[in-house]
Parts: C-alpha cells; sequence; structure tokens
C-alpha cells in the first residue's frame, strides 16, 4: 500500500509524484515548508511498524529524515521553523531543525 503526492507548478504541469509507504487510514499532509519539503504523518511501513512522519523533497522517494509518533497524526503546523504535530493519542511534538 502506499499513498500518493502529485507536485503541480503554478500551471497544473506535474513536476513530481511520489508515492509514500503508508498503510491502513490515510496519512495526513501536515505541511510543506519553503523548500517545498512535504511532510505526511501516517502507520508506516518500516519495521517495526507504527505510527510516524517523514519529509521527502518533491525531487525524492527518499526521506529527508523519518520520526516515530505516538498515536496517529490528528493535525500540524510549520510555524518559524519548528514544526508542531498533535496526536490523537494527546501528544504535541515540537520539531526543529538540528542545523
Amino acid at each position: 500500500e502506499s499513498s500518493r503526492v502529485v507536485w503541480l507548478d503554478s500551471n497544473g504541469v506535474s513536476l513530481s509524484i511520489l508515492d509514500f509507504p503508508f498503510r491502513g487510514p490515510l496519512p495526513i499532509m501536515v505541511a510543506i515548508d519553503k523548500s517545498n519539503t512535504v511532510i505526511l504523518c501516517g502507520l508506516g511501513t518500516t519495521e517495526p511498524a507504527g505510527e510516524e512522519c517523514r519529509a521527502n523533497a518533491v525531487n525524492s522517494t527518499s526521506p529527508l529524515w523519518r520520526i516515530p509518533i505516538q498515536g496517529n497524526a490528528v493535525g500540524g503546523a510549520l510555524i518559524q521553523d519548528r514544526l508542531y504535530i498533535a496526536t490523537g493519542a494527546g501528544i504535541l511534538y515540537a520539531i526543529e531543525d538540528s542545523n
């Protein structure tokens, strides 16, 4: 199973099509940053399988990063280079670039 993100430019021309290895209910897109990196969260297929969030650049099928989360993501926001992810388990993650 996978989920697909189709990147389009402002004229509707396809720039890229990415398949994400999530299974079960549809993952959610929590953010797209200023570098056109998409962050999605869902039930991953990487062992050990569990809920995770991952970031991918518009032109890459390999994740830039991937983190496990507790509970399913229900929302997110990207504010001043910090990513916030809220889960159904009542946890709020605040993720900041380590650079």
